[in-house]
């Protein structure tokens, strides 16, 4: 598999993101997409591939609609010039720069915890106490590791054409208890060898960093939520949010100009990288975060109030700044725009 992509092009005063991608099989997937701070769309068009010599032959096979020089059944060569793909008329893809990304995984518990990497399916014990990383590189695709943690169970899913590996760190020697001062003495000498014992964090800060807990959905809201995943659009560029959410079994709830976040059917928050050409989605793990976008969705699906926890936590609250929307009201000359809400980053909630 070989990937190519260029993500410095402009259309229409949108940015404009082109990945394409040639399997073993014989088969290509040519992807590109459009957005701005207000959303954005795709397309995506496949088919088959061939060489010859120094340039690969494309045959377009499904093309949803018209799209630059793209037309079903009908060829598009690319000249190989080093790590450029070069098809004419200005339009160039170049093989993407290795990247790398890592996550630490440590077993809190006092069973053994299974990390699985992804998608080759190796499992690794991690024992209790015990602390690893997951390193990837390689090319092309997002670049970034995509983590599912459960109670006994972490998957750490690889992008296309990465390398995985586990880095098993030493496990920490618990501490030794510090003799007592003897009778008599003033223990100032001991006390001073002693480790200084953590700070406890205030109501605030656990609020803060404070992880979120899905609740599972009612059966009547479950129904409901299929129903909703199922009625939203997706065709053309202008549903090309819902297109993502229907594609991760979700509906939206809130957009910012980088992030969708979606409401899976199970429960879980989704947090969406709608920039990128993968489209990466990732369980929304920060309790404030998750319970603003939950409570901006239930503003307009009122049914969605059950899943909002009875307690939001201590310091968070609406932003004042905004009222709650994640953007403010641009001052004349242009009335009509909006800008970014820096006090809530966009969310409409903060911690203080």
């Amino acid at each position: 598999m070989k990937i190519y992509e260029d993500n410095s092009g402009t259309i229409g005063g949108m940015n404009k993101e082109s990945a394409l991608q040639l399997d073993d099989d014989g088969q290509f997937r040519y992807s590109e997409l459009w957005g701005d701070y207000a959303g954005g769309s795709g397309v995506t068009i496949e088919g088959s591939w061939k060489r010859e010599g120094d340039a690969i032959v494309l045959l377009p096979l499904r093309v949803p609609w018209g799209i630059g020089e793209w037309v079903e059944g009908q060829e598009r060569k690319g000249v190989e010039r080093g790590d450029t793909l070069d098809f004419g008329n200005g339009f160039t893809l170049r093989v993407p720069p290795d990247r790398e990304d890592d996550v630490a995984v440590r077993n809190t518990g006092k069973k053994p915890l299974t990390v699985v990497l992804e998608p080759w399916g190796t499992r690794h014990e991690v024992a209790p106490g015990e602390r690893v990383r997951i390193v990837a590189s390689g090319p092309g695709g997002s670049g970034r590791l995509q983590v599912e943690r459960g109670a006994e169970k972490v998957v750490v899913y690889g992008w296309s054409g990465s390398q995985v590996t586990i880095v098993r760190e030493p496990v920490e020697p618990k501490p030794v208890a510090a003799n007592r001062p003897t009778r008599g003495g003033t223990g100032r000498k001991d006390a001073a060898k002693l480790p200084v014992a953590p700070t406890a964090l205030t109501p605030l800060e656990e609020s803060r960093f404070a992880r979120f807990e899905p609740r599972a959905p009612s059966p009547a809201l479950a129904l409901r939520l299929r129903q909703w995943v199922d009625e939203q659009p997706t065709e053309g560029m202008q549903n090309r949010i819902g297109r993502l959410c229907k594609s991760n079994d979700a509906i939206p709830l809130h957009c910012t100009q980088l992030d969708v976040w979606a409401l899976r059917t199970d429960g879980q928050v989704l947090c969406i990288d709608h920039e990128s050409a993968a489209g990466r989605a990732e369980p929304e793990n920060m309790r404030r975060t998750a319970y603003a976008v939950l409570a901006k969705g239930a503003a307009t699906r009122h049914e969605l109030w059950e899943l909002l926890p009875p307690d939001r936590g201590a310091g968070i609250r609406q932003c004042e700044t905004c009222g709650g929307k994640g953007w403010t009201e641009a001052q004349p000359p242009t009335p009509q725009s909006t800008n970014y809400c820096h006090r809530c980053e966009g969310i409409g909630w903060y911690t203080l």
